[in-house]
């Protein structure tokens, strides 16, 4: 007959133990086994978020113009990290995707779009959550400086007949 026998232990470390089983067999009513076994901790499965670079910088983006950049949203955890979203503190800014996940030792592209509206610097926020236990939000700062394009701040006036008083906007 077969006896199964189970170690479940609650702590790290080697265990040992014996074990009596008794019969009704005459020559060996009671057979003694020795056991053991040894606990071992088990790490726990977990993700970790990191951001490359850690602030994106645009540089400059001509008015009425976008500008585009790639986060790398890596996972330098052991489990599957799960971005569950992504959002920023301004309209001007978009991104390619609000929820996606990263295999572990893994990275996944973010494209992020700015289309400010008025000209001058910026500086906004993008923040992704996410299942790592230790970061669930990661924030970064968005900047960049916009400019006008060439002439767009200049109007140029034609005045075709003088006497008339009559102007054109060219």
């Amino acid at each position: 007959k077969r006896i199964d026998v189970y170690f479940k232990p609650t702590s790290e470390g080697k265990r040992t133990s014996l074990a009596t089983i008794y019969s009704n067999d005459s020559r060996y009513p009671e057979l003694v086994v020795a056991l053991s076994g040894t606990g071992i901790a088990i790490k726990p499965v977990r993700p970790k978020i990191l951001v490359s670079p850690g602030n994106l910088v645009f540089g400059d983006i001509v008015l009425g113009n976008s500008g585009k950049k790639v986060l790398n949203v890596l996972n330098v955890g052991d489990g599957q990290l799960e971005v569950t979203s992504v959002s920023a503190n301004s309209t001007s800014l978009t991104v390619s995707e609000h929820v996606f996940s990263v295999v572990p030792e893994g990275s996944h592209p973010l494209v992020v779009t700015a289309t400010p509206s008025t000209k001058g610097t910026f500086s906004t926020e993008l923040t992704l959550e996410s299942n790592d236990p230790y970061s669930p939000k990661v924030t970064i700062t968005v900047a960049g400086r916009v400019v006008a394009s060439q002439g767009s701040d200049f109007g140029v006036r034609a005045d075709l007949d003088p006497n008339s008083g009559n102007q054109e906007e060219l």
